[in-house]
């Protein structure tokens, strides 16, 4: 059971409860070059100036990393790219980058059929989205160094799995830091949890305990722990960021549609 179970949706205010479905709600780029977001159809359809097309880093999930994580992008003048759409570089890499926590690419020739709908209409949303340094959450082992290898998510073993990342991210902080020191210093293991809105869904005391531990399950119901996990995240950064996110939906003109 979710130690954070007792927080219920109606502990939310209406305003909350609004910042909770965005939250929750499937992103798609575009192909616009000009700041685009709008809601259609139960989505949200958001530009990217980041070179590509991945959610975690389209316009709109950029915008709500400055909002959640404002303090701690500071040293980058609160927004991880710089004016051409690429990332900025803090020492020697690019230690904030948009990142998907949960994923199904590892599971999702296992999965039933409503399951799979089900996570993959949640996975890309911004209840799931947070930030890594680039080459821990984004780059494949085989696309950079072998120096680097170790710490990306996709380290054999972890795969999708938030748990499992999150056990050896835990346990190697020491060596994090040595790699990517600013990322570190921004995002203490002490506060971890708290800054990343983790807190008694992923964490616990400050490590994965055994009740936070969902990849070893069977499939079915890892996706189904996936998408708990995800929706306590939304409710867990509504009721925090609330105000803050409230105003940022209304200035995109979404929040009215909700």
């Amino acid at each position: 059971m979710f130690a954070l179970q007792e927080r219920t949706n109606d502990m939310l205010s209406e305003e909350q409860k609004k910042v909770k479905k965005i939250l929750l709600t499937p992103i798609e780029c575009t192909t616009q070059e000009t700041l685009t977001v709008f809601l259609y159809n139960n989505r949200i359809f958001s530009s990217q100036k980041y070179n590509g097309f991945d959610p975690d880093m389209s316009d709109f999930a950029v915008g709500f990393y400055q909002v959640i994580y404002k303090e701690k992008l500071a040293k980058l003048g609160h927004n991880i790219l710089d004016e051409k759409g690429n990332l900025k570089v803090l020492e020697k890499y690019k230690e904030f980058c948009g990142d998907t926590m949960n994923s199904y690419n590892t599971i999702e020739k296992r999965l039933n059929d409503d399951i799979k709908k089900k996570l993959k209409n949640k996975y890309h949303c911004l209840a799931n989205f947070w930030i890594l340094p680039m080459d821990v959450g984004h780059s494949s082992s085989w696309t950079i160094t072998r120096d680097l290898g170790k710490y990306s998510k996709s380290k054999k073993g972890i795969d999708d799995y938030m748990d499992k990342f999150l056990e050896y991210y835990l346990e190697n902080n020491e060596e994090y830091s040595k790699v990517y020191p600013e990322y570190t210093k921004s995002f203490m293991l002490d506060t971890f949890a708290t800054d990343h809105f983790l807190k008694d869904i992923y964490i616990e005391n400050n490590e994965v305990t055994e009740s936070m531990k969902f990849s070893y399950k069977e499939v079915d119901d890892i996706a189904n722990e996936m998408c708990k996990r995800i929706e306590k995240r939304a409710e867990l950064i509504a009721l925090e960021k609330g105000t803050e996110l409230y105003k940022f939906f209304l200035d995109l003109g979404i929040i009215q549609l909700i």
